[in-house]
């Protein structure tokens, strides 16, 4: 039972990865799934309910990891490096979802897709906020280490989709220069 599951999700993410959430019907996902509508249904209710499982399996790894390897003991620059490579590891290995979510949290925010990835999105952005809160406490106000945090996922996630488009490598040197660029700009001092 489980299988059917785990297998509905897999095809479905193919399917909305290649085509887009709004251009998938349901008969397309259980055609290629090899199920039947009822058991789609059974498992989530609906497809919101199945984009809904897809984001919570999916998002839910890059979360522990980066909550597992986060250490507020150390130095900014050693945990912008953490979170460059948990992102860079997470982009190479889930590459398939990470084009999807973003291609969702980019669509426009008054669609329902936009607001149900925007969730997981916001726990991302506040794990990597509390690095910035930590370092810079009450020198600098929430806001402002909320920028810092969208600052630099979105750094992130630009090296990531010139990755997914086949033109950057995500090693060690593309880590090294995402966190630069952050800390220093354009030259690194």
């Amino acid at each position: 039972m489980h299988e059917n599951r785990q297998n509905i999700i897999n095809i479905a993410l193919n399917l909305f990865a290649l085509k887009g959430y709004e251009s998938v019907g349901v008969q397309k996902i259980v055609d290629h799934a090899k199920v039947t509508k009822p058991t789609l249904y059974y498992y989530f209710g609906n497809k919101k309910g199945l984009l809904d499982a897809i984001l919570e399996e999916n998002f839910t790894v890059l979360i522990k990891d980066l909550k597992g390897k986060i250490n507020l003991d150390k130095s900014l620059e050693y945990n912008l490096a953490i979170i460059a490579h948990s992102f860079f590891e997470y982009g190479k290995s889930h590459s398939l979802f990470y084009r999807f979510q973003l291609n969702l949290f980019f669509s426009p925010p008054e669609n329902e897709t936009h607001k149900t990835v925007l969730h997981f999105n916001s726990i991302i952005f506040g794990v990597v906020e509390s690095v910035f809160h930590k370092e810079f406490g009450l020198t600098l106000n929430r806001r402002v280490c909320a920028k810092y945090a969208f600052t630099f996922i979105g750094i992130i996630n630009n090296y990531i989709s010139l990755y997914l488009s086949g033109l950057l490598a995500l090693d060690d040197q593309a880590e090294k220069d995402a966190v630069n660029q952050f800390l220093f700009g354009i030259i690194k001092k």
